[in-house]
């Protein structure tokens, strides 16, 4: 069992360490810092840089790690508590060990609640995007078929739709309650 405990606190160590272009994503503002020191406590700062992916709808980059890591409870303490409950036998501190990773494994969760939304919002807005490539190129080949007062007026229109269901598009895909849920 101590073996295999070990093997989760190196893997989630190792998740914890996750890097996206060059930068740790968990670190917040200190994405150039692993979130986790040596001894497994949070060393990232507040919550990253914040970029506009469409009208009126931002995503952070990167994630205060503290809130997943540190929040209620250390989650590489309750590893480290586990594996020398076990190798000292007492029954007693695993007992108490046994909540404390419930409430490590609720701050998991919730963290990975968090990542999955601003994941759902940067594809949509990937995904419009690309919509928006398709039009403007369907566009370009027929202007040379129109007059040029036409396809204006026409691409005038579309763009308005466009911006009218990015608008919407950003509204709805706002982090609530049950997302996190």
């Amino acid at each position: 069992m101590i073996a295999e405990i070990r093997e989760l606190q190196e893997q989630f160590e190792a998740l914890s360490a996750t890097r996206y272009d060059g930068q740790y994503v968990f670190s917040g503002t200190r994405s150039d810092t692993p979130p986790l020191d040596n001894n497994g406590d949070y060393q990232g700062g507040g919550p990253g840089t914040v970029v506009e992916v469409g009208d009126n709808t931002e995503v952070d980059l990167a994630i205060d790690g503290s809130s997943i890591f540190d929040d209620n409870v250390n989650v590489m303490q309750v590893f480290s508590d586990l594996i020398t409950n076990l190798q000292n036998n007492d029954t007693v501190q695993l007992g108490n060990s046994l909540d404390e990773i419930t409430s490590a494994e609720e701050q998991v969760i919730i963290g990975r609640t968090e990542i999955g939304a601003r994941l759902s919002r940067v594809q949509v807005a990937e995904q419009l995007s690309e919509d928006i490539k398709v039009v403007l190129a369907s566009e370009e080949q027929e202007a040379g078929d129109t007059d040029v007062a036409t396809a204006i007026r026409e691409l005038m229109t579309q763009e308005r739709s466009l911006q009218a269901a990015v608008q919407i598009a950003g509204r709805s895909l706002q982090p609530s309650l049950l997302d996190i849920l």
